[in-house]
């Protein structure tokens, strides 16, 4: 690990959570002259997208839906993500990738992270009810507890 990042991976869901981060990365890598990712993992399990605990839908089992809903539910569920981030993030002339994984959103994040070289990963903690992340778990928790790269987590 090197004592500066060389890039700012900043988990995104459209929450105000993730707005501040979003926030908090631009003004970093505008001072640290790195560029910033936007990273949105579209979930594809049933406790995401149902808020049930259950099994999941794979991309390719999909296709047994309604044709092409699935599709425009992630098409516009990542306009709206990266638009909400953009925009707390600002105009700071700072270079901005977005990446849109598919899965769970820890295992996605974490993966991501460790192959991204120099990564610093920037997150929210969401602030789920404590029932549902008794069920669930905390994706910070996880990330923070098995990513190999730093994890600022912005309240």
């Amino acid at each position: 690990m090197t004592d500066t990042p060389k890039k700012l991976l900043v988990a995104v869901d459209g929450s105000e959570g993730a707005g501040k981060a979003a926030s908090l990365a631009a003004g970093l890598a505008k001072r640290l002259d790195v560029p910033m990712e936007l990273v949105f993992v579209f979930p594809t399990d049933m406790e995401a997208l149902a808020g049930v605990p259950g099994g999941g839908v794979s991309r390719e089992s999909r296709k047994y839906f309604v044709p092409g809903a699935f599709e425009t539910l992630e098409k516009e569920a990542t306009e709206l993500v990266f638009t909400h981030a953009r925009e707390a993030a600002g105009n700071n002339n700072l270079i901005i990738e977005e990446t849109v994984l598919f899965g769970m959103a820890a295992h996605m994040l974490i993966d991501h992270a460790n192959e991204t070289s120099g990564a610093l990963l920037v997150m929210s903690r969401r602030g789920r009810s404590h029932m549902t992340e008794m069920l669930l778990g905390s994706v910070s928790q996880r990330v923070i507890q098995k990513a190999h790269c730093p994890v600022l987590l912005v309240p």
